[in-house]
């Protein structure tokens, strides 16, 4: 048995501050929508760029992903959408111009940061028929939080619709989403029945808010499975004897099943090392009685099972679950990576994961080679200052 204190979590969806007309939690599970990976590969509109500077090509990158290679990209923003009457591909009820989304509660799209630089990106919706463009004022921008993406991370965006950001909401007539009650626009609402069966526009936004990354490649894949990575994706240089702590992190399923235990099978080539003792477990729901077990499945390969027993609560939030220390072994880039994982709800019900990010180590244990030498200076002096000259032969490492 094991006990464990709570850990602050680190969320990378971003939270919202609750704001004028901010609807409480949904007692049912939440159910989002994503672009199917045709839709994005293939749709012309998701194909061009329909507000802002840039450019952009589309590959497919095997399975459900996508690859966008963006040129241009700028504090400036880049908008990329399906537009009215927006396709009748996301599992939405249907009804006139396909927009009733009202079987929804918001709106969800795996993005993985395929770049070395930071790439900043969010999720909107537009809700309100115009009637052509004669009625603008029952159009409304709704928003997700902006999430700066780090080189490799994979995160999960979001769009709820009980909590979004609302841009041109303010001369909103009734019966739209706080129609002629004047709310200030960049506020946090949730979006009405009326509205969430009037979507007319779906996409996101891409930005390179410090204007010093034009180019940068995002890999989208419309999922809404939990999400295990190992964290920071990018770290190092260590050198010998050094080491580096990796955070396996969790993002719950989007209907947010609680989670019991996992069984997590960790590798890591041969840059790095790593053994059972270096397997730190973090019980973040703080659950008197635990089961945990390393097993050994050869070298740099680990298998970390956890279980929650007995007792109704599991973990449902944004969580570390547990932290694994690698050393330096050799050098070149380490790659940590999850070869499977097994997770179960309070029910022993698998629960789906993508555990496809992985994290990478520089790795430097080679001593550098080459003569230092210095000169300079009498070899006995009375004086309180000398001049020492040093330089470096035979090897750039040498600093």
């Amino acid at each position: 048995m094991s006990h464990t204190k709570p850990l602050a979590c680190l969320l990378l969806l971003g939270l919202l501050a609750a704001g004028p007309g901010l609807a409480p939690p949904s007692a049912e599970a939440a159910t989002y929508f994503t672009i199917p990976h045709g839709t994005l590969l293939n749709h012309s509109e998701y194909g061009v760029v329909s507000w802002g500077s840039g450019s952009f090509t589309r590959t497919d990158a095997g399975g459900t992903a996508v690859d966008f290679a963006f040129t241009g990209l700028s504090s400036g923003k880049m908008l990329i959408k399906d537009d009215f009457d927006v396709e009748n591909v996301y599992g939405q009820t249907g009804g006139s111009h396909n927009a009733d989304f009202t079987n929804f509660t918001g709106y969800a799209l795996m993005a993985e940061n395929l770049d070395d630089q930071t790439i900043t990106m969010h999720l909107f919706i537009n809700t309100g028929f115009t009637s052509g463009g004669s009625q603008q004022q029952n159009d409304t921008f709704w928003a997700g939080p902006w999430v700066d993406i780090p080189a490799g991370r994979c995160v999960l965006l979001t769009l709820d619709f009980d909590g979004a950001e609302a841009w041109n909401i303010s001369d909103n007539p009734a019966p739209h989403t706080g129609g002629d009650l004047s709310w200030p626009n960049g506020g946090i609402y949730a979006i009405n029945t009326y509205d969430r069966g009037e979507v007319t526009a779906i996409g996101f936004e891409v930005a390179d808010f410090s204007d010093t990354n034009p180019n940068g490649t995002l890999r989208l894949t419309p999922r809404a499975d939990a999400l295990l990575a190992p964290l920071p994706p990018v770290s190092g240089p260590i050198g010998a004897g050094g080491h580096v702590d990796i955070d396996f992190h969790y993002e719950p399923d989007l209907a947010g099943p609680e989670l019991r235990g996992y069984s997590v099978r960790v590798q890591a080539t041969s840059a790095l090392s790593f053994t059972d003792s270096d397997v730190t477990f973090l019980n973040p729901t703080g659950a008197a009685d635990t089961y945990t077990d390393v097993i050994d499945n050869g070298t740099n390969d680990y298998t970390i099972d956890f279980a929650i027993l007995g007792g109704t609560t599991g973990i449902d939030s944004v969580e570390t679950i547990f932290r694994v220390r690698f050393h330096a072994a050799g050098d070149g880039d380490g790659v940590v990576s999850i070869a499977a994982a097994e997770l179960r709800d309070l029910d022993n019900d698998p629960v789906s994961v993508d555990h496809s990010c992985v994290a990478q180590v520089g790795v430097d244990v080679t001593a550098p080679t080459g003569a230092l030498a210095i000169d300079g200076g009498a070899a006995y002096t009375t004086d309180t200052e000398v001049t020492l000259n040093s330089s470096v032969t035979g090897a750039s490492e040498m600093r």
